[in-house]
């Protein structure tokens, strides 16, 4: 059969079959959008609907995970949520096994008859049959063509009817259909899953309200979104200065938004992906029949008892207070104006403490476009502000920089984001702000302070304040001084403010000068006021003490004598380990001669092997090997003579190592 007639037979097959009854689908607009600095974003949908409904999202495959994840569904009005359905992400192979008839693997039209063996149909051909199909049979004849013979292919539908089985070619049938509805329903949807499986980026998901009458209802859920951005402007002004804040945020989604309701929360709240969409399968072990299965050892765990929490977090939640609600911002003017940052611009968001984040809440609905972006004034007040020049080594050598200390005094907590600073109405520089909690400050530095110039140069110095032995164990006490001096001069016609970063070192103590303004993990921050045209040094001095423990056992003699000379050990100390460098010396002494013995040993030893091979050379009865046997003879004499030097060497060398044991145990000076 040729293939257009396949598809023609399956599409008339699909039109013969019942539409499925059900609910009309409803849509629900977005009406609240909730950004967080965390880039995830909460989306809701609210609306009316009016008895059993169906409400209808569509999502891309990607943010389905998210989706079941967080999906949190409302019927305010005395209604009940029946359900949410959704689209399989099976393979597509694996559904299409799933239904009667399995359209999988593209099956021709004979294959998919033979699947239906029994099945009652109504063949429309030249003579109209009808009856339960018995199946499908291929057979071969040759056709004669002129001169040529041609093996044609034909494909028999067999039937059985009231009138007895019949045979009717498949290239004669117009139409074939199903006359049982069960098959019908089942050959239909696994024809919508083909159609389904044809659009991969849009998934729909059904929410079914069941209830009467109009009744409100609210879906929610947590997608990825782009992380929203503040940008600042500052006009430095005396003490008083301007801060104009404004957030910038995208709507990257696939449609517009339409009078939504626009809140964006500062703060990092933890969010993760989790495949909860793709469905997983687990490999079950295969289980012989009784009696054939033998029996394994099993390995009992340790349990843990059950601890009920529902008491107690009832308790707790009984006691929790409501959170108070800040007042909305306010538009704050600053006169003389300064730089023209501030003229016709009013914060167009209320802030407010949401849990343990912050929340910026957009005051009137937002109109964005998709794929469009917009910014939004959050900050427009004055703020305290002082000017200093920040130096840091590190950052740069020679030249402090210009620099602000920033009060967050606008009652809200400021993201972070850059900064654009302006002074007297001028262009000044750029700096970055980190999150800034209400009342707290922070540093900004925005330019190269040309007019002040710094070096810095450091030393460290050591020196012993301490010796003490205890225990057979030699312990000394050293201060460590780092010293580090600071060169400044001011070459303006105006006092400065230098903030001086000195680098903090854990286990240092700070002693010059006493206090800081402010130390941070890897830094103290000092105020270091300069005149106009002045010069000076500013010192930072810090300490540590070292404790060093030796066990004088182990000490070499060197060693020894080392401290015994050094001037700033105690005399009593100096004394007792005078007194353990002799021992030490006569026991080095002791060990000396007997490795001098030990290598006369191994000389004598290699001689006698030499002998032996010249008295097996010679004969043992020549002139010469009695010569050998004679000299062989002294030398066992002299081995005899070091093995007993060697012993008595022994018991001085463990004598000697004894006491000086005993001694060292009983040494105790401090």
């Amino acid at each position: 059969m040729k293939p257009y007639r396949i598809v023609y037979l399956i599409m008339l097959a699909v039109l013969s079959l019942p539409l499925a009854a059900g609910a009309a689908f409803t849509e629900l607009p977005l009406t609240r959008v909730v950004l967080f600095s965390s880039g995830v974003g909460n989306f809701v949908h609210s609306g009316t609907v009016e008895g059993d409904a169906r409400v209808v999202l569509h999502f891309s495959p990607d943010q389905m995970n998210d989706v079941l994840k967080s999906m949190v569904v409302n019927d305010l009005d005395g209604g009940t949520v029946g359900g949410i359905s959704y689209p399989s992400r099976d393979p597509l192979e694996k559904t299409l096994q799933s239904f009667a008839v399995d359209l999988s693997g593209n099956p021709p039209l004979a294959d998919l008859l033979n699947q239906l063996r029994g099945t009652p149909v109504q063949i429309d051909t030249p003579d109209p049959v009808s009856g339960r199909i018995l199946g499908v049979e291929t057979r071969t004849r040759k056709v004669l063509s002129g001169a040529e013979t041609t093996l044609l292919t034909e494909h028999i539908l067999n039937l059985d009817t009231a009138d007895g089985a019949v045979s009717v070619p498949l290239d004669t049938v117009a139409r074939i259909r199903l006359t049982d509805e069960a098959l019908n329903r089942e050959l239909q949807q696994a024809l919508d899953t083909l159609a389904r499986s044809v659009d991969r980026q849009r998934k729909t998901l059904v929410v079914r309200f069941l209830g009467k009458g109009p009744r409100r209802v609210r879906i929610g859920y947590i997608l990825e979104a782009p992380v929203w951005k503040t940008a600042y402007r500052l006009d430095l002004h005396n003490d008083q200065s301007l801060l104009q804040g404004w957030a910038i945020v995208e709507n990257t989604s696939d449609s517009d938004w339409k009078q939504v309701q626009l809140e964006l929360v500062s703060g990092r709240p933890i969010s993760f992906i989790q495949d909860l969409y793709t469905p997983r399968y687990l490999q079950r072990p295969e289980v012989a029949p009784p009696g054939q299965a033998p029996v394994r050892p099993r390995l009992y765990k340790q349990g843990m008892p059950k601890k009920a929490l529902s008491d107690s977090l009832a308790v707790k939640a009984r006691k929790a207070a409501p959170l108070p609600v800040a007042p909305a911002g306010q538009v704050f003017s600053l006169e003389p104006e300064t730089g023209g940052i501030q003229r016709g611009v009013q914060a167009a968001v209320a802030a407010a403490k949401a849990g343990e984040l912050f929340k910026f809440t957009v005051k009137r609905p937002v109109n964005l476009a998709r794929r469009r972006s917009a910014m939004f004034p959050i900050v427009n007040q004055p703020v305290k502000t002082e000017k200093v020049s920040i130096y840091n080594a590190s950052q740069l050598r020679d030249h402090p920089m210009n620099g602000v200390w920033l009060h967050n005094d606008t009652g809200t907590a400021l993201p972070p984001g850059p900064v654009t600073v302006y002074d007297g109405g001028t262009y000044a520089g750029d700096a970055l702000l980190g999150s800034l909690s209400p009342g707290a400050s922070r540093l900004l530095g925005y330019a190269v302070d040309l007019e002040v110039l710094m070096h810095a140069s450091g030393k460290s110095d050591q020196r012993l304040t301490a010796v003490k032995i205890v225990d057979g164990t030699l312990t000394e006490t050293r201060l460590v001084v780092w010293t580090r001096t600071y060169r400044l001069k001011n070459s303006a016609d105006r006092d400065r403010v230098i903030v001086l970063e000195h680098p903090f070192t854990p286990g240092r103590k700070l002693v010059e000068p006493a206090d800081y303004a402010e130390k941070t993990d890897r830094y103290y921050r000092f105020r270091v006021p300069l005149s106009a045209g002045e010069q000076k040094a500013f010192v930072v001095r810090e300490q540590r003490v070292r404790l060093q423990r030796t066990a004088l056992l182990d000490m070499p003699v060197e060693q020894l004598v080392y401290y015994a000379g050094n001037a700033e050990v105690p005399p009593a100390i100096k004394k007792a380990l005078e007194n353990l460098a002799a021992m030490k010396r006569e026991l080095e002494a002791l060990k000396s001669d007997r490795r001098q013995l030990e290598e006369r040993t191994r000389a004598i030893t290699r001689d006698q092997d030499r002998i032996r091979k010249n008295i097996q050379s010679v004969g043992p009865g020549s002139q010469l090997g009695k010569r050998y046997l004679e000299k062989l003879g002294n030398q066992e004499t002299q081995l005899d003579q070091i093995h007993k030097r060697m012993e008595v060497l022994d018991q001085q060398i463990r004598l000697k190592n004894k006491a000086l044991a005993d001694t060292i145990a009983r040494l105790s000076v401090e």
